[in-house]
This record gives structure tokens, sequence and C-alpha cells, in this order.
């Protein structure tokens, strides 16, 4: 398999976006089911934004492969950045069980997730992710930069 590219349009679900939605309030069965309902909400809305994106660039199935992420990240409104960190956690996880819903990835273990890297870049185009699926290694910042911009900046 040559490396795979898939870009996802949209900012990514943080970690803290994920505890949030999954943190059960144990003042009633009302609130649990408010908060689980938030973290269906933007698993479904990921595993739409995974399809259409794997649908429309003919992202193949494979077996197994080195994950690499280069995030797009917008400043919010206050001119702040997210944690890198905190992007990453909570987006892998997300997209890597969007692709098995997809069934373009078997499962999430480490016999099909050899590695993961997550790299960063601050655009004022539009947030997204530019995920990478390579047979031997995880990619280098550089290296994701330059099949970015050889796919084209997200308008």
């Amino acid at each position: 398999m040559k490396h795979q590219t898939l870009w996802v349009q949209g900012k990514m679900p943080s970690l803290n976006d994920i505890l949030d939605a999954r943190m059960i309030v144990m003042s009633g069965k009302k609130n649990r089911a408010a908060r689980g309902g938030k973290y269906n909400r933007i698993k479904k809305q990921v595993q739409g934004d995974v399809a259409i994106a794997a649908f429309a660039q003919k992202f193949e199935a494979f077996e197994r492969g080195y994950f690499t992420y280069l995030f797009k990240e917008t400043k919010n409104a206050n001119g702040k950045q997210r944690d890198p960190s905190n992007i990453l956690a909570g987006a892998a996880k997300m997209i890597e069980d969007a692709l098995i819903e997809c069934k373009l990835l078997p499962n999430d273990g480490m016999d099909n997730v050899l590695g993961i890297a997550g790299h960063f870049d601050l655009t004022k185009n539009g947030a997204g992710v530019l995920l990478i699926v390579h047979p031997d290694k995880t990619l280098t910042r550089e290296e994701c930069l330059a099949i970015d911009m050889f796919r084209g900046d997200p308008p």
C-alpha cells in the first residue's frame, strides 16, 4: 500500500470536548441522558464528516498502517489556540472509530494502528485535519506540510 491521505474539513473535537460530553452528572437520570446525547451527537458528526470525505476522496479500506495527523487550526475569537495534545487525543480516537464504522479500518488496536504522530499548523483558511496513513512510518511535520501543499490548502 502506498500512503493515503484524507482531508476532513472542520474543527475536530478535543479530549476536553469528549470528556465534557461523556460526563455523567449523578443528580438524576435526566442529566445522564442529556450528556450521553451530546457525546453521541459529536461522534455521529465526526463519523458523517469522515464518511463523506472518504467517499468523495476515494479513500480505500486498509488493514494496518502508521497514522500521521496534520491538524489545521484557527485561533478562537479571543486570539487563543487550543492545546495540541488535547486535540490529538480526542480527534484521533473519533476519526479512528469513524474509519471502523465506515468499514475502512477493521480495528483500532495495535495490530492495525502501528503508530500515531500529530502535527499542527495555524491557518486562517479554515480548520480541519489531514490524515496520512503510511505502510512503513509516521511522517514528520515537514513531510505532512509538503503533502498538504501538493493537495492544496482547504477553502
